[in-house]
């Protein structure tokens, strides 16, 4: 048995980290998968934990200032078996850097507390996440990229540049931004004839409300151009079946990017922050920050397009090569 610590809620996106993390686990260790949500772990979950042969911490962007106790709040002398990361990344803002950053004295801790087996590697999503450990003295770290990049059944397929734009979506960001409105307008232009839709990831509601009414705002302003919206809010399945029948993804969602690349489907993502920074780089790219102008974000899109996708192409590669090294992860366990 293994036991997975999860924090999936509204996010879609987490949802399906989870589910790609779990169905790699099933077929390279074991298929005898529990989940224990980080936000309600009870004395319960630590007798489940010790029967297991590790725990792995199974989410997105736990490498933050406040990762313990804010993101796992795990007592780690109840815990006898391993407690290893499993695909996690690093949270900033995009113009932080790894040797910049710093956790709360407690987070520190935590963190070299979970690596201090030096026979066990944890599994880190990013470069940007190898080197940030590495700056707080930890070393034993493989990048195995994230488990959404693995869809183990298109793992063989190539990337091949569509012929005509059939659907194609726009992933809105967590809080609205002016840029969307023009994005739409230049994408209606060019594929006057494609079905358009905005994407709301983790859901249309917000629980500002100043944050739901600049959505609304976004929302009319995108229907002048034909973009209707979809909402994703806590549903991997919802998430899944609408981004496989696309043919174009734009945005700001990473793992509407990550799941279009592991589906060979044509993406462009801008950067909210040092998420899809670290994503685009280790996929052999890079990513428009989202304080580019309009003007930089539709040269983008227009520069993937025009070039036939040949970033997702190297993408591609890049994350069969990188394959071994997840196996190699897995294979400890």
């Amino acid at each position: 048995m293994i036991v997975t610590v999860r924090g999936a809620y509204g996010n879609a996106g987490d949802h399906l980290i989870g589910r790609r993390a779990h169905a790699l686990l099933a077929r390279h260790v074991d298929d005898d998968i529990q989940t224990v949500d980080r936000r309600a772990i009870t004395d319960e979950s630590y007798e489940l934990m010790n029967r297991a042969r590790a725990v792995l911490l199974t989410g997105g962007p736990a490498y933050q200032r406040q990762l313990h106790p804010g993101i796992y709040p795990l007592d780690l002398d109840r815990i006898r078996v391993p407690v290893v990361p499993y695909g996690l990344g690093w949270k900033a803002r995009t113009d932080a850097t790894p040797a910049s950053f710093e956790f709360t004295s407690e987070s520190l801790e935590f963190v070299r507390r979970i690596h201090s087996d030096p026979r066990i590697q944890s599994s880190a999503r990013c470069y940007q996440t190898v080197d940030l450990l590495e700056h707080n003295g930890v070393d034993n770290v493989l990048m195995t990229g994230c488990p959404v990049w693995y869809d183990e059944d298109r793992l063989a397929e190539d990337y091949v540049f569509p012929e005509r734009i059939h659907r194609l979506v726009i992933s809105l960001p967590a809080k609205p931004r002016g840029d969307t409105v023009a994005l739409a307008r230049h994408l209606a232009k060019r594929f006057p004839n494609a079905e358009r839709f905005v994407s709301y990831q983790s859901g249309f509601r917000a629980a500002s409300r100043v944050v739901t009414a600049k959505r609304w705002a976004e929302r009319v302003a995108v229907a002048r151009h034909g973009f209707r919206p979809v909402d994703f809010a806590g549903d991997a399945d919802a998430m899944i079946d609408f981004m496989s029948g696309v043919d174009l993804h734009v945005g700001y969602r990473v793992h509407s990017h990550l799941f279009s690349l592991s589906r060979r489907i044509t993406s462009v993502l801008f950067a909210e922050d040092s998420r899809a920074i670290g994503q685009a780089e280790a996929t052999g790219g890079h990513a428009v920050p989202e304080s580019a102008s309009n003007a930089d974000k539709i040269a983008e899109v227009n520069r993937v397009l025009d070039t036939h996708g040949a970033d997702i192409a190297r993408a591609v590669e890049r994350m069969r090569e990188t394959f071994p090294t997840m196996l190699r992860f897995l294979g400890q366990f």
